[in-house]
């Protein structure tokens, strides 16, 4: 009897630690899935990031290009090449409808 108990424990004792093996493994199934969902994401973030930043530095090679300087200098500062003559039209379009 005493035979039959220890071998009764054993087996209880092999099932736990299966069972435990088993749990282990499942929760480090699901800690994978949801560090690669994560993975996906930063991604997805870092490729639009990417493309964020090539499109800043088009635009900063754009803003010193010098005509993009010429173009703010004409448009917004009112500034004129030499020799150059600027005519504006003084008549009303409003008159004319």
């Amino acid at each position: 009897m005493n035979k039959r108990r220890k071998i009764n424990f054993k087996k209880l004792l092999y099932l736990i630690l299966i069972l435990y093996m088993v749990f282990i493994f499942i929760q480090q199934q699901i800690t994978i899935y949801h560090l690669d969902k994560q993975k996906m994401e930063m991604q997805k973030e870092m490729n639009t990031l990417l493309e964020q930043n090539k499109a800043l530095k088009e635009q900063i090679k754009y803003v010193k290009s010098k005509e993009y300087i010429e173009k703010v200098a004409r448009e917004e500062l009112g500034l004129v090449k030499d020799n150059e003559i600027i005519y504006i039209d003084v008549s009303d379009k409003n008159a004319e409808k």
